[in-house]
């Protein structure tokens, strides 16, 4: 049985930002497929990008480079209103 949860979501987007991601298991529908994202030294993450990924998208879809990384990003993240946090 193939449960959703197992599988990417079909987005080429990134949930912060919107632009492309690039996503190479997105686009294959199935994660056995290497992302670039997968190459990147866990360092070089953003935990606070990470934290700010919508909660039904967490594990399932990608960010682009630049809010992967915490890098400048041409178009400004959305932070979550305190009542969208979980806490």
């Amino acid at each position: 049985m193939n449960d959703a949860a197992d599988r990417p979501i079909a987005a080429p987007r990134c949930p912060l930002c919107g632009d492309a991601n690039e996503c190479a298991p997105a686009r294959a529908g199935r994660f056995d497929v290497a992302c670039w994202c997968a190459a990147l030294p866990r360092d070089a993450v953003s935990a606070e990008a990470l934290a700010q990924v919508p909660a039904a998208q967490r594990g399932r879809a990608c960010l682009c480079r630049a809010c992967l990384t915490g890098k400048a990003c041409d178009k400004p993240r959305d932070k979550p209103r305190d009542d969208q946090r979980g806490t």
